[in-house]
């Protein structure tokens, strides 16, 4: 005895029936209930139809260079980060320390090595800051780059019916 669940939607509720029934009446139910589903899905439904595409066809080598190409694009625009927190931390320290003399040096060369890194660190920031900036990379300028790569624009022709 098999157990099968018919849903109809509009009715909340499944009912479970019994059937003694052959494979191919189950087979018609089922495909009865397909039909309900659909027409009261379709009627209850909005369909929005959007084909318009542009297809990108390209070879594996070609996305592998753009994408490598993007990525170090990626590692420029945060690098700032790194040589901008060395040059905050050096910064505080020179403001809020007294040098003394440790390790045989005298307390004016440790304030002058903390201010030759200070300025060290401020170079190194403005160029991996301004290199971040000049950086522009998106979604848009790699789908861009693999447009351009193609040699040819070819519109697409409906299939013949």
């Amino acid at each position: 005895m098999r157990i099968c669940f018919a849903a109809r939607f509009g009715n909340t509720r499944a009912t479970p029936f019994s059937t003694h029934q052959g494979e191919g009446e189950i087979m018609n139910s089922q495909a009865n209930f397909e039909k309900t589903f659909s027409k009261d899905v379709f009627q209850s439904s909005n369909v929005h139809v959007n084909f318009g595409q542009d297809f990108i066809v390209t070879t594996e080598d070609k996305i592998r260079l753009c994408m490598l190409n993007h990525a170090s694009r990626l590692a420029n625009r945060s690098a700032w980060i790194g040589p901008v927190s060395l040059f905050v931390t050096i910064i505080l320290v020179l403001i809020t320390t007294d040098f003394h003399d440790t390790f045989g040096i005298p307390k004016a060369t440790w304030h002058a090595i903390f201010l030759i890194c200070a300025v060290g660190t401020a170079i190194w920031s403005l160029v991996t800051g301004l290199r971040a900036w000049n950086t522009a990379t998106s979604i848009e300028n790699i789908v861009c780059d693999l447009k351009s790569s193609s040699q040819s624009t070819v519109p697409a022709t409906p299939p013949d019916a």
